[in-house]
């Protein structure tokens, strides 16, 4: 062990230290993901959250029975942070933003699954299923990777017809914000700001499994639930 009897040297080693972990950082690919990280959990600790759900249901608490928790693309920062180390796998998309989005994801404790509606879809889509039957929850924001901003796609049903898991839309409203001027209009609640999470009764695919066009009927079912 060193013993530091000269503040000089500690301030050296200190310097020395920080340097390091920045080259480490830049070569593993990781300094903007991880400075994401660190400045938006100072951030989401200082809001003060209040959930509005029925009663069985509760995006903290992880019951064994597999969720879809599904919001739009711009939520995907403030709820990511307010539902951290609770046990979801988040579906990513395999591009660049999308891996920065998962390492941050990462450190907040959540697992992931890559793939997107243009790019690895029907891999994501089977494990996916594995992880609902296996009892565990599933994230997915049905406008992304990159729009139409608010346009559900067909593959958040796909997923809950052929696992049989409910789906629960989540929402939030946030007093104090900044909207982003990326494709989804990114929300960030300010500093401090109340942070109203709001979560749907659970949504079944059972009703729609006997029409001619399952995935799309209740695609067009829970994008009038969005809205309501």
């Amino acid at each position: 062990m060193v013993f530091f009897n000269n503040s000089e040297y500690f301030f050296r080693y200190t310097i020395l230290y920080l340097h390091f972990f920045f080259l480490l950082e830049v070569v593993t690919g990781n300094l903007v993901p991880n400075t994401i990280w660190a400045l938006a959990s100072v951030l989401g600790k200082t809001w003060r959250t209040k959930l509005e759900a029925p009663s069985e249901v509760n995006p903290y608490i992880e019951t064994g029975k597999g969720v879809i928790y599904c919001f739009w693309h711009s939520r995907l920062f403030a709820l990511a942070h307010i539902f951290r180390n609770t046990g979801k796998t988040a579906v990513v998309s395999k591009s660049r933003d999308g891996r920065r989005a998962a390492k941050i994801a990462q450190n907040w404790g959540h697992d992931i699954i890559f793939g997107s509606s243009s790019n690895g879809g029907a891999s994501a889509l089977r494990q996916c299923i594995r992880t609902l039957k296996e009892g565990r929850s599933v994230v997915i924001t049905p406008d992304g990777p990159k729009g139409p901003i608010e346009k559900a796609k067909t593959g958040v049903a796909q997923i809950s017809l052929l696992s049989g898991a409910p789906i629960v839309i989540l929402d939030i409203i946030a007093k104090k914000q900044w909207r982003l001027n990326s494709w989804d209009k990114l929300i960030v609640p300010k500093a401090f700001s109340e942070v109203i999470v709001t979560a749907s009764d659970p949504i079944y695919p059972t009703p729609f499994c006997d029409i001619t066009d399952p995935a799309e009927a209740f695609t067009l079912e829970l994008q009038d639930r969005f809205k309501t």
